[in-house]
């Protein structure tokens, strides 16, 4: 409403002083506003495409916690393949399994499975918390572009329209 006014005295300003006044202010609201409206697209965009960052993060980081807990499972899995393979070469052996030091080499191959499959979800739970991290850093940034993207048109619109009172001022007189 308040750009109303100026184009209207800049109309009945160009009408007295010729149409190259009229035809310039025009020109310089079309191109104003195109500028706003291209500079709000633009950061769309932008904010968009950090989007969809975030959501790529987000599904490698629960990729990584799943094939933590798979590893963990395999590591598992094989280290009592071996405690098995161990439990036949010490029967086979004529050793006894269950005393001595036949169990404590069976219980030190069970605690470092242990110990094996721990890392194994704990590297994968560091890998997922680090592409979470990376995800919320790709959102801060879609708004932080969504925001910037409004001030610039806002900012473009002030600007046209400070060059249009200008421009009304100096044809009125």
């Amino acid at each position: 409403m308040a750009m109303a006014a100026p184009a209207v005295g800049v109309a009945a300003g160009a009408a007295a002083g010729g149409g190259a006044a009229t035809a310039a202010t025009i020109m310089t609201v079309m191109a104003t506003l195109y500028a706003a409206y291209a500079q709000k697209q633009a950061s769309d965009f932008q904010a968009a495409v950090a989007k969809r960052n975030a959501d790529a993060q987000n599904e490698m980081a629960r990729d990584a916690a799943a094939r933590g807990l798979n590893e963990g499972v395999r590591v598992g899995l094989a280290g009592g393949a071996v405690r098995g393979a161990m439990r036949a070469g010490f029967g086979a052996s004529g050793v006894e399994v269950g005393s001595g030091s036949p169990l404590d080499v069976l219980s030190d191959a069970a605690m470092f499975n242990e110990l094996d499959k721990q890392t194994a979800k704990s590297n994968a739970e560091r890998e997922a918390y680090a592409l979470r991290v990376g995800a919320g850093n790709y959102l801060a940034q879609s708004e932080i572009d969504r925001r910037r993207g409004t001030m610039a048109a806002t900012g473009t619109i002030l600007s046209g329209s400070a060059q249009v009172a200008g421009d009304y001022l100096r044809y009125r007189g």
